[in-house]
């Protein structure tokens, strides 16, 4: 049996296409585990279905055991800190929250030099890109998500060097507008891009590195995925995101990449 898996450091994830492959492929990771005198701990380990809401059947609490313990079936995981829910077969809002959230506590960690007028604009958003913006983008050259999604993430980023900014919340006159514009804010920072645009490259670059890869590997496996079986109604994936943000059909792509 082969047993498709992601893992980094001593975090594992195991991907099945049914639960019976599930159950007998926890059954060879623990007996494998047991040759070498190490235990599974059954209270950290978690089960999901995904795309389950098309089923027409209530989530169910548990489908699998380890040894005598019931293993608990989750709507909800985390995964190296990233937030991975059952039913968004595409990036979830739960995810874009918690880096929304992580951005903000760290920023406002470091609010007292952030926000001090007396440095030099440029050198605290250079600080900015590097402990606040890397929060914010973690795990993005993966993501899949709308542009209402991206365009809100994208606020806030920009709300919080609006505050590093002097005059930033300034208002015209008679006028809800701002005075200094996004563009603005962003000439004034002297960054080179936006953290849409960040975003956009960090897929091009993950896309173009998957596409080079082994054909058993599984993330181009996964990328190429054709299914559509559990995905009723158009999906936008991270490749159609790429070729629509870079215009380019998927043969382009393929000569971009090895030109």
């Amino acid at each position: 049996m082969i047993i498709d898996w992601s893992g980094y450091a001593d975090d594992l994830m195991l991907f099945f296409d049914d639960e019976n492959s599930l159950r007998l492929g926890l059954k060879i990771l623990d007996e494998t585990f047991q040759r070498y005198r190490l235990k599974i701990n059954p209270s950290k380990t978690k089960t999901m279905i995904l795309n389950h809401q098309y089923k027409g059947t209530d989530y169910p609490t548990s489908i699998s055991t380890l040894g005598d313990k019931q293993l608990e079936n989750v709507k909800i995981y985390r995964y190296l800190c990233c937030e991975i829910e059952f039913n968004k077969p595409s990036t979830g809002d739960t995810e874009l929250t918690l880096r929304q959230d992580a951005a903000e506590s760290k920023f406002y960690s470091l609010a007292k030099n952030l926000m001090n007028m007396k440095v030099n604009l440029k050198i605290r958003a250079h600080i900015m890109n590097s402990l606040v913006r890397s929060r914010a983008v973690y795990g993005c050259q993966a993501w899949c998500i709308q542009q209402i999604q991206m365009q809100k993430l994208n606020a806030a980023y920009m709300s919080l060097l609006r505050r590093m900014t002097k005059g930033g919340f300034k208002r015209k006159p008679n006028s809800w507008s701002y005075v200094h514009r996004n563009e603005d804010l962003l000439r004034m920072a002297k960054m080179t891009v936006s953290l849409q645009t960040f975003v956009c490259k960090q897929q091009l670059k993950y896309v173009t590195s998957a596409i080079v890869k082994d054909n058993n590997s599984i993330v181009k496996r996964l990328m190429f995925n054709n299914n559509l079986s559990m995905r009723p109604g158009p999906q936008m994936s991270l490749l159609k995101t790429v070729m629509k943000n870079e215009n380019l059909t998927i043969d382009e792509l393929c000569r971009l990449i090895n030109e």
